[in-house]
């Protein structure tokens, strides 16, 4: 993620940059940024290893923007490619810039409308119902790949922080009456 062998004559200040951006809290790692180009004063060493490590940050931390009025889980499941990314539930598609964390370029996305699509729409409106209900700063997504649950909520505050986060593999969900084996994705 981060390439300390470009920069050959500041290698102790990549490694620094690289170990800070790593270890940013969820929802913080702009800060980090900032902070960064405060303490090594070379903008450009920061923004190219904050650019590498911004991507890996924002999809490991199931980091929520919004795009549309919606908001949306940047995962690797949803990755498309090319800091593109999926939201199956209003079906669209968007390119996002990890430093900057903006928006662009949105285009609906075609979904096929298969028995899949359609657990996959029900097992997010159960889940939203119970991320809202539960976690009222949390968000939640599915997508079809496998059905592995995981949740993230954030509030930050100034006085009361709270973070919670499961990520994928800390619970099983199994649907065995209806379903034989279909696969889907959860990240709340």
């Amino acid at each position: 993620l981060c390439y300390p062998e470009k920069q050959q004559g500041e290698p102790e200040k990549v490694s620094l940059i690289c170990r800070l951006l790593h270890q940013s809290p969820p929802g913080e790692f702009g800060q980090v940024v900032q902070d960064l180009y405060a303490l090594v004063k070379d903008d450009e060493l920061v923004r190219q290893e904050a650019t590498h490590a911004g991507a890996h940050h924002n999809k490991k931390n199931f980091t929520p923007v919004q795009v549309n009025g919606s908001t949306v889980l940047l995962t690797h499941y949803n990755d498309l490619g090319g800091n593109r990314f999926f939201y199956p539930q209003d079906k669209f598609s968007f390119e996002f810039d990890h430093l900057s964390g903006i928006t662009s370029k949105t285009y609906l996305h075609s979904v096929m409308l298969d028995e899949e699509e359609l657990w996959r729409g029900a097992l997010h409106k159960g889940l939203n119902t119970y991320v809202n209900c539960y976690f009222p700063a949390g968000n939640c997504c599915v997508f079809k790949k496998s059905l592995d649950p995981a949740a993230a909520s954030y509030a930050f505050a100034p006085i009361g922080f709270c973070c919670c986060f499961c990520k994928k593999n800390t619970f099983q969900l199994t649907l065995s009456l209806f379903v034989k084996s279909p696969s889907f994705s959860v990240c709340c």
